[in-house]
């Protein structure tokens, strides 16, 4: 924001009142009484580039005084602004929604410019590598981005940078916690032949009922015996077992599905019949 002024006199050395039009390069800002002897007239100047534009005051004159113009300088230069990212906590491979709050120093809402995300560094970009511009609107600059599920459940550096022409450039930083999630192992009772070759079935979900992404390290055990080691393939289990080898029929089968970078560890029990 900046404020014109003039004061009017006559060639007495006495004030004047009335109205003044004020002009930037030749164009109508606003026109303003003279209050308490001066002209004053406050404009938002985010609109402007940096650099000088001419300023013409233009008193409109009454029945003692003919209307006059005088001429001077606004100098606009880059200033600077203040930035707001708050901490955001969710679960790895969700979709978040990053926003900056981008004020002047007197808590104006910045209405240009742009904004870029990092997360320890690494500006956030497209599926296509293009990056992520935010533009700024009464202040705000947002987008909704979907983590990857190659970013694990830690602490990291959340960073928004704004930039425009008119105000020096600002980088705030802030912290964004991954969590991870809670799943479940979806076993029922198993009815398999005695074979080398029986497969074992289960699924394992998050909590939300969707199947988990990527691999599961998986430990099969009977009557709490850790038999064999199995991958989970995207949540799907499909695990051969020897099942020739023992002579009774019924087993406590216990699934556990390991702790990774995404997810916490999880077991599920129940009956293996061996016919």
């Amino acid at each position: 924001m900046a404020t014109l002024s003039a004061i009017l006199m006559d060639g007495n050395g006495n004030l004047l009142d009335g109205v003044v039009e004020f002009r930037i390069n030749n164009m109508t800002v606003g026109e303003v009484n003279i209050t308490n002897k001066i002209a004053l007239l406050t404009i938002d100047i985010s609109k402007y580039d940096v650099g000088n534009y001419e300023i013409t005051a233009i008193y409109e004159g009454n029945y003692y005084y003919n209307s006059t113009i005088n001429t001077g300088i606004l100098s606009i230069n880059n200033y600077d602004v203040k930035q707001i990212i708050n901490p955001i906590t969710t679960k790895v491979c969700s979709t978040i929604k990053i926003t900056s709050y981008i004020f002047t120093k007197e808590n104006t809402p910045i209405n240009t410019g742009k904004v870029i995300f990092k997360i320890n560094g690494k500006t956030l970009k497209d599926e296509y590598g293009d990056i992520f511009y935010a533009t700024i609107n009464n202040g705000i600059a947002s987008i909704d981005y979907e983590l990857s599920s190659s970013i694990g459940a830690k602490n990291y550096t959340l960073t928004a940078v704004a930039m425009d022409k008119t105000y020096n450039r600002i980088e705030t930083n802030t912290t964004l916690t991954l969590e991870k999630h809670n799943t479940q192992v979806i076993l029922q009772p198993q009815y398999l032949n005695r074979s080398k070759n029986a497969i074992i079935k289960a699924k394992i979900i998050d909590e939300e009922g969707n199947l988990v992404i990527g691999t599961t390290k998986v430990a099969i055990k009977l009557n709490n015996k850790t038999i064999t080691h199995a991958i989970a393939v995207n949540g799907i289990l499909n695990a051969t077992l020897d099942l020739s080898i023992y002579k009774q029929s019924l087993f406590n089968l216990t699934i556990v599905a390991g702790e990774n970078k995404l997810y916490n560890s999880s077991k599920s029990t129940n009956a293996l019949i061996i016919e």
